[in-house]
């Protein structure tokens, strides 16, 4: 994966005592519905996975702050208020990448006594997009309305009682302490009528994404991190702490009434088949909030909140992953291999293809800069028809991988 990324929050609260594993449950685990988040990028050199195990003293104490009021980046918690959510007790606005345009949403959670629970969003307004610059249709476009999205089955962020268990944290194949398999989709209008003619307006579209998460514990004892007070960093300080590993993957697909599946990939550059996404993550939980107070991954971005100065303080991570990520045409049937993605830094990358038996039959270095990459890869014109695997990769660590078929 890409460079790691670490997100703490720091409250004023007093570390529980160490070398005892606690147990999260709804009498011990508050929310606020106007609580402010606050994040705090930090430089990632000399970070690693955190080891799993019991007794554990992790030290992340080493971490310094990136400058700049950019590296700082704030939510607020506010009341639900959408009676589609009639049981969400907090929420916060966000935007989120709908094929490759921005749309916001407000997001609702629960805290009862089963567990914590991400419920579901509701897109806030009617938003459309011109599509000109793929079509040429002065009034094509794409409409996003107002909607709601429930998730059919509870998505727990923690399931109380929350404790470790050896039988999930002895093995690295037993992620199973619990898990979530569930689909939100977005409902969206086509007008492609100045380009494809009349019978091409108003067009029922559907992006539905399957999500699945397992979570696991699979470590207790206690964390060391810089804190803060009055925007002066302070000595590191320990907290006792739950290791979580999380696996998600997500799956995108899209449909559109009477536009065929190479039609929208042409004119939304989405791919045939879909999108998959898959990435793993390693979360501190410590008593007192359903907030991390530290949260590792793949993210390109490294960060942590140290403000300690409020107890409303709270936070989630700001993820900035590759997004849009498409391969096409698949199967490839002359000699070029596209890629089109929105790069989330400014890294060089590096581009392998491989054959079913991993030897390299092509390589490239690629230097963009962030921002919407197109990317053309001319396959040898001896490479024999067959199955072939692209990776990308960022610093040595992985960035993206899949496979297609070469038909020519």
């Amino acid at each position: 994966m890409k460079a790691t990324k670490i997100f703490t929050l720091v409250f004023l609260f007093a570390a529980l005592a160490a070398n005892a594993q606690i147990v999260l449950t709804n009498s011990n685990v508050t929310t606020s519905a106007t609580a402010t988040e606050r994040e705090q990028l930090v430089n990632s050199g000399g970070l690693s996975i955190p080891a799993r195990g019991t007794n554990m003293q992790w030290n992340f104490s080493n971490m310094t702050a990136l400058s700049g009021s950019a590296s700082i980046q704030a939510n607020a918690y506010m009341s639900p208020v959408n009676s589609a959510f009639y049981s969400a007790t907090r929420a916060y606005v966000q935007t989120k990448s709908f094929a490759g345009y921005t749309v916001k949403n407000t997001n609702y959670f629960i805290n009862n006594a089963n567990g914590y629970e991400y419920v579901g969003y509701s897109v806030d307004g009617r938003t459309s997009f011109s599509l000109y610059a793929a079509t040429k249709g002065l009034n094509d476009s794409l409409i996003v309305p107002a909607q709601d999205s429930v998730w059919a089955t509870p998505r727990f962020i923690l399931w109380y009682p929350t404790t470790y268990s050896a039988s999930f944290a002895n093995s690295a194949s037993e992620y199973s302490h619990w898990s979530f398999t569930g689909n939100l989709s977005y409902h969206f209008i086509l007008d492609l009528s100045s380009s494809l003619g009349s019978s091409y307006s108003n067009l029922q579209g559907t992006q539905n994404i399957t999500s699945t998460i397992t979570d696991s514990v699979i470590g207790w004892g206690t964390v060391q991190v810089p804190t803060e007070a009055n925007s002066v960093w302070v000595a590191s300080q320990a907290y006792s702490v739950l290791l979580i590993k999380e696996d998600t993957t997500n799956v995108i697909k899209y449909n559109v009434q009477n536009i065929s599946a190479l039609q929208l990939q042409t004119i939304l550059g989405i791919p045939q088949g879909g999108l998959t996404y898959s990435s793993s993550s390693y979360i501190f939980y410590r008593a007192g909030t359903v907030n991390p107070l530290m949260f590792y991954d793949g993210d390109p971005t490294v960060g942590f909140d140290p403000d300690n100065t409020s107890a409303a303080t709270a936070g989630i991570d700001n993820e900035k992953p590759i997004i849009n990520f498409q391969q096409y045409p698949n199967p490839v049937t002359q000699s070029n291999l596209n890629f089109a993605f929105d790069k989330p830094d400014n890294n060089e990358w590096v581009m392998t293809i491989t054959n079913e038996t991993g030897q390299v039959v092509g390589s490239s270095i690629e230097s963009q800069l962030a921002g919407p990459v197109q990317l053309e890869v001319k396959l040898p014109a001896n490479l024999a028809n067959g199955i072939y695997f692209y990776h990308m990769a960022d610093g040595g660590s992985s960035v993206m991988s899949g496979k297609f078929i070469l038909n020519r």
